[in-house]
């Protein structure tokens, strides 16, 4: 026994050795595809002003311009090398694949005119073929040691805590924690929590009754409606992964409130020309290496133009959290049915007609579909989910007919279907209110289902 656990602790070290090696050998070869003059072949181009090493891009005001290509070989390089360093260091397999290729870039480029690795004037006036013809350190070794260390901090230091938090237009609430995904419901007012989460995130002077400072805010939107702030904490990530990570969460969240809404008030869904916002706030923790601490990015429509206001009572609280008790309780495969359910539902609350009864239809789909079977297979949910109805076995039947000739493109809109007539003469409803309900009463519902 002994014997192989010091051969199980040889070979990884072996293995990490040589992951190590690859690494830098990937740091030599991308200085070598990175051109400073027009290669050969198909390649893009990079215009910008290097940074010294001390000064990062986004904060250098002057300089002189240069040019590098990138041919398809240097993005490739680029790519393996972020790949290696997430196996080097598994933190950064939180991060956005694009993002960390983007932050080994821009170490390039930040230190470009770097006179302790590299020689300003070739780079300027293009007078060798490549960077790494361009070094200062002649020792190919010391060379890589000290930009690949360089490289390794950036992308480590891309990876936080985050704090991203999204205003909901027209709904009222006081402040309260969701038992799931780090999510929480945030008053506006509530000065306490936000000074709780100021101790941890860079919040610094932000003022959520305006959802930022007086230069740069929310507060033409804010203004005049009530609101509070979605927020979700995610652990780990690059600011782009964990903005993707929020939104599925959020996305999942308002789903589950209006399925919640949906119960009591039939003018959920009812949209009005108000503006709506598809852009977050993003902190990073106190102690991350972010160079920004409010960052205003997109994270996609979450949430419609609501017509009407609507207050989250202490019941609703009570409602939703059980929900989600529930879910984290169920199977790995209904949680997982839930989850894309809760995404696609999200979609539909969002968008309108044609859009809204298709992703609807995949919310459907993704609860109570199997492959091969899946129109029997939705209408034995739906007669689950509405069993005093006994129309939901044909209705069932007939929206699956709609979706399948929308999506194979037999028409254009629900109007032009050719059984709209007799749909509504035999169910005296309409199928974009039912593909609805149906799909809104089954996420809330489908916890509960045996």
């Amino acid at each position: 026994m002994e014997i192989c656990e010091r051969k199980n602790r040889r070979d990884l070290i072996f293995l990490a050795v040589k992951k190590k090696q690859d690494l830098f050998d990937k740091t030599i070869a991308l200085t070598k595809q990175v051109y400073l003059r027009k290669p050969d072949g198909p390649s893009s181009r990079l215009q910008f002003r290097p940074g010294d090493g001390q000064t990062p891009g986004h904060f250098r005001v002057g300089g002189g311009y240069v040019t590098w290509w990138f041919t398809k070989q240097t993005r490739k390089i680029i790519d393996d090398l972020v790949l290696i360093a997430g196996e080097i260091h598994p933190e950064l397999r939180y991060g956005n694949r694009e993002s960390l290729a983007e932050i080994v870039t821009d170490v390039l480029k930040d230190n470009g005119f770097n006179t302790d690795i590299f020689e300003p004037d070739p780079i300027f006036f293009g007078d060798v073929d490549t960077l790494f013809e361009a070094r200062r350190i002649s020792n190919v070794q010391a060379f890589g040691n000290v930009l690949l260390a360089k490289i390794e901090k950036a992308l480590r230091a891309s990876i936080s805590t985050w704090l991203i938090v999204f205003p909901l237009l027209r709904i009222k609430s006081s402040s309260w924690i969701v038992a799931h995904d780090g999510l929480r419901v945030i008053s506006p007012h509530d000065e306490a929590t936000w000074l709780e989460l100021a101790s941890q995130y860079s919040i610094d002077d932000w003022n959520p009754i305006i959802g930022g400072t007086e230069k740069t805010s929310f507060k033409r939107i804010l203004k005049d409606v009530p609101f509070c702030w979605l927020a979700c904490e995610v652990q780990s990530g690059t600011m782009d992964s964990a903005r993707e990570i929020a939104a599925r969460k959020m996305r999942m969240f308002i789903a589950i409130l209006f399925a919640r809404f949906h119960l009591t008030s039939r003018h959920a869904l009812t949209k009005s020309m108000m503006q709506v916002t598809g852009h977050s706030v993003q902190f990073p923790s106190q102690n991350s290496g972010q160079r920004f601490t409010q960052i205003i990015a997109s994270i996609g429509m979450l949430l419609p133009p609501l017509l009407s206001d609507f207050e989250i009572t202490p019941n609703d609280v009570t409602q939703v959290n059980a929900w989600y008790r529930r879910l984290q309780a169920t199977t790995n495969e209904k949680r997982a049915r839930l989850t894309a359910a809760g995404q696609f539902l999200n979609y539909g609350i969002v968008a309108d007609g044609l859009e809204r009864f298709i992703h609807f239809f995949i919310a459907l789909d993704a609860l109570f579909g199997v492959r091969g079977n899946v129109e029997e297979t939705i209408s034995n949910g739906l007669k689950g989910i509405f069993p005093a109805d006994l129309t939901w076995e044909y209705r069932a039947s007939r929206l699956f007919d709609l979706r399948s000739t929308l999506v194979h493109g037999g028409c254009a809109t629900i109007d032009e279907w050719k059984d709209l007539s007799s749909y509504r003469k035999h169910t005296g409803s309409d199928p974009l209110k039912d593909v609805t309900e149906a799909a809104i009463k089954s996420l809330w519902e489908y916890v509960n289902l045996q």
